[in-house]
């Protein structure tokens, strides 16, 4: 079955997908804002819900489709994400306090007459540069020329690229190894309940300072790196189940402390602009490398190479990571 079998199928995706980018950053930066303390500990809470998805949305979602269908599941579904608009409403933006211009200088306008074609181009020129100050304000388009916004993104890409390909990848890779698509499905809900307690207990353990956010993620990017390189060789169950437990436990840790780290790297006046400026980089990282795994195994007929690779792209955030912590 296509998955979009009529335009206005991908459209409403397009949609979909735009929203759901918009409502993350948004909402990321809002909690960055607010708390200035235990953020971490915050962030935790606030990424509970992608960690409990992963545990109960496929059965949900199943026992949906074997009731309703594919209309009804959908709508049920959109039903469930409403909860954002009023999550929307009762956030109170901080007023900022207006200055008195009445007192300030103004500019006069000029008496001296000019001819038109010069007038023009000045005009134009004023435009152009009042166009470029808006998109520069509102996009922080200068983060695109700050050393340590890359060194973070390049971090925060990598993470989510190897996590995304584990999930698209894992059950599959399960099962060329020898595992029933029922012993498959144990491992991610097992590895769930380990991803939801790493996204929990992350937060106490740096703001109660019993290590910092920097020792953190590189221990668990190391954990994780060594996970998914070893997952494709094992073919006995504990050892598949405690690479897959491993795994989502870093992640975590690690997609709470990426957005610890950026805003300890960038300050919180810069997070809207970086999150949304990540997000638009992985993006594009899926759709120019996400079949790059699936390639491998068609050419090789092995997920091990496949595996090999994401574990070799969850290992390169250990460089800037190093950059980072010892150039403050």
């Amino acid at each position: 079955m296509p998955v979009c079998d009529h335009p206005y199928d991908a459209i409403i995706m397009e949609l979909d997908c735009t929203a759901i980018g918009i409502s993350n950053v948004v909402a990321k930066e809002a909690v960055g804002r607010c708390f200035t303390k235990n953020y971490a500990t915050a962030n935790g809470i606030a990424q509970t819900g992608s960690s409990v998805g992963l545990i109960v949305f496929a059965p949900l979602v199943q026992l949906f489709l074997d009731t309703y269908g594919w209309r009804g599941t959908m709508l049920l579904v959109g039903a469930i994400t409403m909860h954002s608009v009023a999550s929307g409403a009762v956030m109170v933006a901080t007023r900022q306090p207006e200055l008195d211009q009445s007192n300030a200088y103004q500019t006069l306008p000029q008496t001296e007459h000019t001819n038109s074609s010069s007038a023009h181009e000045s005009t134009l020129r004023s435009h152009c540069g009042s166009l470029w100050k808006f998109v520069s304000k509102n996009f922080e388009v200068g983060l695109l020329l700050n050393s340590r916004y890359w060194l973070v993104a390049v971090i925060s890409c990598c993470n989510i690229y190897a996590y995304l390909m584990w999930i698209v990848y894992f059950v599959s890779q399960a099962q060329s190894n020898g595992f029933t698509l029922e012993e498959a499905g144990s491992f991610v809900t097992i590895a769930g309940v380990a991803n939801l307690f790493g996204t929990i207990s992350q937060g106490p353990i740096t703001d109660r300072g019993v290590m910092s956010s920097w020792t953190l993620v590189a221990v668990c990017l190391v954990m994780s790196s060594v996970s998914y390189l070893a997952s494709s060789l094992l073919t006995s169950f504990w050892p598949m189940m405690t690479s897959a437990v491993l795994i989502l436990f870093s992640d975590g840790v690690l997609s709470c402390q990426m957005d610890v780290l950026v805003k300890q790297v960038l300050g919180v006046e810069l997070l809207a602009g970086a999150f949304g400026w990540i997000g638009l980089k992985v993006t594009l990282l899926l759709v120019a490398l996400g079949f790059l795994p699936g390639l491998v195994y068609d050419l090789t007929g092995s997920y091990t190479a496949a595996f090999l690779l994401i574990g070799s792209v969850q290992a390169v955030p250990l460089v800037p990571l190093l950059i980072l912590r010892y150039s403050q």
